[in-house]
């Protein structure tokens, strides 16, 4: 009977400690889905303000652009007045 009486005591540790790991793994659930909600909430946040950053980038390059062709226009405009300048001056003289 002492043998039984052992073996049932020990079948009720094992049980007993393979609660405790159940539990623990409940908990460490419960822990990890706090840690990925804040971390996803981080995530969400810094999203947001690299799409804001990215948006006035986008709007930043569009206005250089623009500047950049304006300039290249009065570029090219002054110098074909340069050039009918030159023109003028050289028919003025050679007459």
């Amino acid at each position: 009977m002492g043998f039984n009486y052992l073996f049932i005591w020990v079948i009720y540790a094992l049980v007993f400690v393979l609660v405790l790991f159940v539990i623990k793994a409940v908990f460490q659930n419960k822990y990890l889905k706090k840690t990925a909600i804040k971390s996803e909430l981080i995530l969400q946040e810094n999203l947001f303000q690299e799409s804001n950053k990215l948006e006035k980038t986008k709007q930043k390059l569009l206005l250089v652009e623009d500047l950049h062709h304006t300039l290249f226009k009065r570029f090219f405009k002054i110098t074909e007045d340069i050039l009918l300048m030159q023109q003028f001056i050289f028919e003025t003289y050679t007459k």
